[in-house]
C-alpha cells in the first residue's frame, strides 16, 4: 500500500547486523558481543536468543524461510534454524568467505564471493562446492542468481559483469555498458534481462 507500518523500538544497547524474515514478520540481528536476537516485527517483542557466536559481516535469509546464515569475520557461513536460533551447521572455505553471500530462489545453492578472483557456488544442504566462477580481474561487487537458480551474475568494481552457468562454473555470457563499479544486479522475474546499477 505503500503506507508506513507501525514503528517500534528493537531493545538492543549495541549495534546489530539485521535481516527481515522471508514473510517478513520477524526481524533476526546478530549483536556486537555475538548475541543472535530473534523480534516479532509487529510488535518489537523478544522472541528467542542465543549467545557466544561470532561477530558478523554478514546476516540473511533462505528463500523459503527455513534459517538465517551468519557470515563471520573469520570467513565461516553459519545457519540457524529461523524458528529456534539452533546451530544447524557451518560452511568454511580455503578461499576465505568474504561478503554478502547470495541464496538461489530454490535455497539449494549459496554463492559467495571470496578474497581470491572468483565466486564459489556452494550446495546449501551439504556446503560442498559446486562451481567456480572465475572473474577477469578486480573485486567482486554484486550478485545474482536468475529466477530458475540456474544462472549466476557477477558485477565487479571495474564495471565488468559476466553470467555463469551455477552448476558448472563455465561463462555464458560477457555483458558491457556499464561504466563504473556494479554494485546492485538483478534479473526480472522472467529472467530474460538483468538489471545493473552503480556508481
Amino acid at each position: 500500500t505503500g503506507e508506513e507500518a507501525p514503528a517500534h523500538v528493537v531493545p538492543s544497547p549495541k549495534r546489530t547486523t539485521t535481516c527481515l524474515s522471508a514473510e517478513g514478520t520477524r526481524l533476526f540481528g546478530v549483536e556486537e558481543g555475538g548475541g543472535l536476537r530473534l523480534w516479532e516485527v509487529s510488535s518489537g517483542r523478544e522472541l528467542e536468543r542465543s549467545e557466544g557466536h561470532g561477530v558478523a559481516s554478514w546476516v540473511g535469509t533462505a528463500p523459503d524461510g527455513a534459517w538465517y546464515g551468519v557470515l563471520d569475520q573469520q570467513g565461516r557461513l553459519r545457519f540457524y534454524d529461523a524458528s529456534t536460533l539452533r546451530e544447524l551447521g557451518w560452511v568454511e572455505h580455503p578461499a576465505h568467505l568474504t561478503w554478502g553471500p547470495v541464496p538461489s530462489p530454490d535455497g539449494r545453492l549459496i554463492a559467495c564471493p571470496t578474497s581470491r578472483r572468483f565466486v564459489v557456488v556452494l550446495e546449501a544442504a551439504t556446503g560442498e562446492e559446486v562451481a567456480r566462477c572465475v572473474v577477469d580481474g578486480g573485486t567482486t561487487s554484486s550478485l545474482a542468481f536468475s529466477p530458475d537458480g540456474r544462472s549466476v551474475a557477477v558485477g565487479e568494481t571495474s564495471g565488468r559483469i559476466a553470467v555463469f552457468d551455477a552448476w558448472t562454473g563455465r561463462r555464458l555470457a560477457r555483458l558491457v555498458g556499464h561504466e563504473g563499479t556494479s554494485s546492485v544486479l538483478s534479473f526480472t522475474r522472467a529472467g530474460g534481462r538483468l538489471l545493473s546499477g552503480g556508481y
